[in-house]
This record gives C-alpha cells, sequence and structure tokens, in this order.
C-alpha cells in the first residue's frame, strides 16, 4: 500500500520466471518530474528506446491481486504530456506475460490512463511487414513514428475491470495478445467527455479479444473496441449490455476499425436500448 502521496512510481519487474499472487496495489500517484510511464503500480521491464527493439523478459505471472487507486499527476488536462499518463500494469518488452483474476479499480486520467498497457518493440521482418505508417494515411505526415511491434504472447483473462475516469482499460501494442472471459464494468462519471474504449489494440497482428463481458452502467460511450493499423485481429463472442435505459443519445461506435486488414468481427451478443452507430469503418482491406 503506497502512503497516497505524488511520486510513488510503484515496483519495477526486470527479469524472468517471476509470480505476483495475491497482492494489493493501493493509492499509487504520480510524478511531473520522470516520464509518465512511471506512475504505475507494477512496471514490467524497463522503458525501451525505439532504438533498442527487443525482448528483454519472459514469463511473468500476476494473479490474483488487486489493484485500487492509480492517479496521474495532472488527471484533467488533455494536453499530451508525461503529468497525464497512469497505468496499473505496464509491460515493456515481456514476453508469456499471464494476468488472471485480478481486479482493476479506482484508475484515473481521462487523457492517456490504461489499467493495462502492453508494448513491446521490434525490427522490420517478413513476420511485421507493417507499421504506424499507413500507406493511406492521407494527412500531411503519417499518424505516428515508423516503428514495430513483437509478438508477446500475452493472456489475461478471468480478470474484473472498473472504469470510470480513465480513458481505456487495455491498450495492446504488442503482437499476439489475448484477452477473454473478463468482465469489464463501465461507469462513466466524466460528464460530456465519452470514455473512449474498453480495449484497443494499435499496429498489432493476432489479437484475439473474445468471450468478455461489458456492462455499461452510464454515462457516454465512444468505440468500445478500438482497433487500428493492425491486422489479423479477431473480435468474438462478446456480450455487451447496458443498465442504462437512456442510452439513445450516449453510446455509439461500439466497434471502431481503421487502417487495418484480415480483421474479423462475429458472434458478438449486443443488448442495448440503442447505439449511433454500430461500427465505425475506414480504410481498411477485407475486414
Amino acid at each position: 500500500t503506497f502512503d497516497g502521496q505524488w511520486n510513488t512510481c510503484g515496483v519495477q519487474l526486470e527479469g524472468s520466471n517471476i509470480k505476483i499472487e495475491g497482492c494489493r496495489f493501493v493509492n499509487t500517484k504520480g510524478t511531473s518530474r520522470h516520464y509518465g510511464g512511471l506512475t504505475s503500480a507494477v512496471w514490467v521491464g524497463r522503458y525501451q528506446d525505439l532504438d533498442e527493439k527487443q525482448i528483454k523478459y519472459h514469463d511473468i505471472l500476476i494473479r490474483n491481486c488487486v489493484f485500487d487507486g492509480c492517479e496521474p499527476m495532472d488527471v484533467e488536462s488533455r494536453v499530451l504530456s508525461n503529468t497525464t499518463v497512469a497505468r496499473f500494469i505496464l509491460s515493456y518488452g515481456c514476453d508469456r506475460l499471464t494476468i488472471v483474476k485480478c481486479e482493476f479499480r479506482n484508475m484515473k486520467g481521462t487523457y492517456d490512463a490504461d489499467a493495462i498497457q502492453l508494448r513491446a518493440y521490434t525490427v522490420a521482418s517478413d513476420e511485421f511487414p507493417f507499421s504506424c505508417y499507413s500507406t493511406k494515411w492521407t494527412g500531411k505526415q503519417p499518424p505516428y513514428p515508423r516503428h514495430y511491434y513483437a509478438n508477446c504472447n500475452v493472456m489475461i483473462s478471468g480478470c474484473v475491470f472498473e472504469q470510470g475516469e480513465s480513458k481505456s482499460s487495455i491498450k495492446i501494442m504488442c503482437s499476439g495478445a489475448v484477452v477473454e472471459n473478463n468482465r469489464f464494468v463501465l461507469l462513466n462519471k466524466n460528464g460530456a467527455n465519452p470514455s473512449y474504449s474498453i480495449v484497443r489494440a494499435h499496429v498489432v497482428s493476432g489479437a484475439k479479444i473474445r468471450k468478455n463481458t461489458i456492462v455499461v452502467e452510464g454515462g457516454a460511450t465512444n468505440s468500445l473496441f478500438k482497433i487500428g493499423n493492425s491486422k489479423d485481429v479477431v473480435i468474438e463472442r462478446n456480450r455487451i449490455i447496458s443498465r442504462e435505459a437512456s442510452c439513445e443519445a450516449v453510446m455509439s461506435d461500439l466497434f471502431e476499425v481503421t487502417y487495418s486488414s484480415d480483421c474479423v468481427i462475429k458472434k458478438n451478443d449486443i443488448s442495448v436500448p440503442a447505439v449511433s452507430a454500430l461500427l465505425h469503418y475506414e480504410y481498411n482491406d477485407n475486414v
């Protein structure tokens, strides 16, 4: 249990074959003096520069843990800076990370805060021929620098996420991640600012998002599942339900897929009063 004061950066793991079981991580609060990723209850690995691009650690299990309270230094700002960034679990360059039967609640930071962020860089190869740069991008410059995300075989299963004041629950920036049999409860308290995605994946391949239950308790929501610049992503057999009767004006784009190829959305069970758009679809191939 951290003291709830600022500059409590959490626990950093550097190594392989590590188990964390039955622990509670409470009241992690951010710092403006270091890179924003330091505001993490558990940080797996070490920050990777774009020139590093390697998998350093493997076989880490986080099981039956509770993560309660994590807050960046600047909670409300929508200006991208280190002070707006926070995560419960941040993974850099870790293969075979397993997160099972954990609880995540009271994550704060509306701009760029995620309960879990998975990230691992690699070099371009035949297996990873795509990057953040899209040849179909029509703007003045590519949306992101050119870099590639490695295959990391991450499993997130049997967890409960209570999302209210953060940008998303899970952000995937490594290939081969599986998110299944989790429960997401979304109660957005940000008024006019919608919660933006439950699970989002960017520049990845082989991600599987399946058999999860998403319960929308209230508030504005947008793009519950967000896929960008990716391929071979499967979203299937998820159940989306709403307990708010007046959802007509607050739910939109349940699925957002852009700049992607060979993705599949199938057999999802959607039970909500109304939604302004079921699918946001742009610049895709064979989705």
